[in-house]
């Protein structure tokens, strides 16, 4: 997962999505899904922003390229505000293969928290 820098311009966050789909293709990978969930608010500020544009690539490659992908993602801190790897054992990708996982998505409304809150219970007044 990816979140991206919704002041710098489109072409530099597709420029980056490329570099690594390159690098997955070019080791002999392949991306199984690219989903653009588009510019969200963040819960909380990173680099000075208040929103970013959320990716999720789900990709089949070696553990070296997951290694290289996150030093290019670094080194371009200026367009990626946060990244995220998860790496599955071929186990646990077959498992989930197997079961039909699909591809990651947001089906949330725009500004819905993830983890919903109670409410809080009311104060009472003291007599």
């Amino acid at each position: 997962m990816l979140i991206l820098n919704p002041e710098v311009g489109g072409e530099r966050q597709d420029d980056i999505v490329d570099r690594i789909r390159q690098l997955v293709v070019g080791s002999d990978g392949a991306v199984a899904n690219l989903d653009d969930w588009g510019e969200r608010r963040i819960s909380f500020p990173m680099g000075g922003q208040a929103t970013g544009r959320y990716m999720v690539m789900t990709c089949d490659a070696p553990g070296s390229v997951l290694t290289e992908i996150e030093r290019v993602l670094s080194i371009n801190k200026d367009v990626v505000l946060r990244s995220q790897t998860i790496r599955l054992s071929k186990a646990q990708a077959a498992i989930q293969q197997e079961k039909g996982a699909p591809p990651p998505t947001d089906d949330r409304t725009e500004g819905e928290s993830p983890f919903p809150r109670a409410p809080r219970p009311q104060r009472r007044r003291p007599r």
